[in-house]
């Protein structure tokens, strides 16, 4: 399930950044996206801010991440996520264990121009997860006891 809310997250966000520059100009880079002008609109904006070649590295981690997302048994793989680095294009993979979808992933990052670099972390994702919950919980058991006080009062 968190999966895919990361699946949908990724396809929201390309489609959102690719919505704002859709248009007649012609094209002005590798993708054939037109040329963004400061002042358009909020996406505009950012993307003359950053520059296209960081849009565009922007989008090669972005597909990256799919990919990754998309291996079977990608879930029990030790793969968490990554920190991706778009000025160069680089990704640094959370990754616990050890798991042949790690050299997989590694040789794809570098098919696709992509610097990679592996950061051993402490838990799997599913530990990480669990916690994440059980946090998550006492916080709402937490807030439930406070505003269950404050009617007593």
């Amino acid at each position: 399930m968190r999966t895919r809310t990361r699946i949908v997250g990724v396809v929201l966000w390309a489609v959102a950044l690719t919505c704002g520059v859709m248009g007649s100009d012609p094209p002005s880079h590798t993708y054939g996206d037109p040329a963004v002008r400061r002042g358009d609109d909020p996406t505009n904006d950012f993307i003359a801010e950053v520059g296209q070649e960081f849009i565009d590295n922007q989008r090669i981690l972005g597909e990256l991440k799919g990919w990754i997302l998309e291996q079977p048994g990608v879930e029990q793989s030790g793969y968490i996520d990554q920190v991706n680095d778009a000025a160069h294009p680089a990704t640094r993979l959370l990754w616990f264990g050890d798991d042949p979808l790690k050299a997989a992933v590694l040789d794809q990052a570098r098919a696709r121009g992509i610097t990679a670099s592996v950061e051993q972390r402490p838990q799997p994702l599913s530990v990480i997860n669990s916690i994440a919950a059980r946090i998550s919980d006492r916080l709402e058991n937490d807030s439930a006891t406070l505003r269950l006080s404050r009617v007593l009062d």
